[in-house]
């Protein structure tokens, strides 16, 4: 569940809810006997994110500082399609950014 309040006067909050329910299995390959072990895991938990914005006069800019797992959720298990771009933030993540346009 998300939402994104904004004002005409150029500030926004967004706010982010997931409900994050897993369920699986790791295989594991011994390399001695080249076995292949099925590891079963389970997991429930929420996510909650959090971004405050300002929009330039004139649309020609937008500022956002914003925070990934404000529940500083560690420990779950979720098996990531792409590690190199997690969908979830392994621990409490704040960062900014700022958008320019012209």
């Amino acid at each position: 569940v998300a939402a994104t309040l904004a004002q005409s006067s150029g500030w926004g909050l967004n706010l982010a809810f997931n409900r994050v329910s897993a369920k699986g299995s790791y295989q594991e390959v011994n390399d001695e006997a080249f076995n292949p072990m099925s590891l079963p895991f389970s997991d429930r938990f929420w996510m909650v994110d959090a971004a405050l914005s300002y929009r330039l006069p004139g649309r020609m800019g937008e500022f956002l500082l914003g925070a990934m797992n404000l529940t500083d959720q560690r420990g779950f298990q979720y098996l990531e399609m792409d590690p190199l771009n997690p969908r979830f933030a392994p621990q409490r993540y704040v960062y900014s950014k700022v958008l320019i346009k012209f």
